[in-house]
């Protein structure tokens, strides 16, 4: 009875595998988009209904807070030391905690039609936190909600655009950036990195 348990689990989880492979590979493929034109895969925040089969990336760089994986090695990022990673001319990846203390969000500038984008998981979970300043995940939990919402506004200041993790993109209205205080907190960053 154990062997034939063992036998049933093991078709049965090989049949799930193929069938997300498949899945992901349709996915990419209504993009135009293959397994191997991946370069990295960010972890905007590790919770395990968002995220699994990372396998299917196993020898491509996986970040996330400020380490890097590729297969078992494991390397730390100069996102240890700084708020963002350049991965390419137009692409960021910024250290954004808040809903957990290892969040991530990508921004990616000069998308045709777009300007710039960020996708954010859990720290923007949906435009209600900007439209009706409602968090969809307070009843999770968050980690800390008054660095979440530094996050989001700093995000929301440097964006045109934003993935959450559970809505539709959306369009940073005039109006979100000023109640994320984007003429102030632009000016700060630029005086600080003037001092840099």
């Amino acid at each position: 009875m154990d062997n034939a348990f063992y036998h049933q689990r093991q078709e049965n989880s090989r049949w799930i595998l193929q069938s997300h492979l498949l899945l992901l590979s349709n996915g990419l493929a209504k993009e135009s988009v293959t397994l191997d034109q991946i370069d990295s895969v960010v972890i905007t925040h590790a919770s395990p209904g968002h995220m699994g089969n990372m396998n299917f990336f196993a020898q491509k760089p996986i970040l996330y807070h400020s380490m890097e994986y590729i297969g078992r090695h494991v390397t730390p990022t100069e996102l240890k030391e700084r708020p963002y990673r350049k991965l390419s001319g137009n692409v960021e990846v910024w250290k954004t905690p808040g809903h957990t203390q290892h969040d991530l969000s990508v921004l990616v500038h000069n998308v045709a039609g777009y300007g710039t984008m960020a996708i954010v998981g859990d720290l923007i979970p949906s435009e209600h936190l900007l439209s009706e300043k409602r968090d969809v995940m307070i009843e999770e939990g968050v980690w800390d909600n008054a660095i979440k919402r530094q996050n989001a506004n700093l995000i929301v200041c440097m964006a045109d655009w934003i993935v959450p993790g559970h809505g539709q993109p959306f369009r940073v209205l005039p109006n979100y950036r000023q109640k994320a205080g984007c003429t102030r907190l632009l000016a700060q960053r630029h005086l600080l990195n003037q001092a840099v």
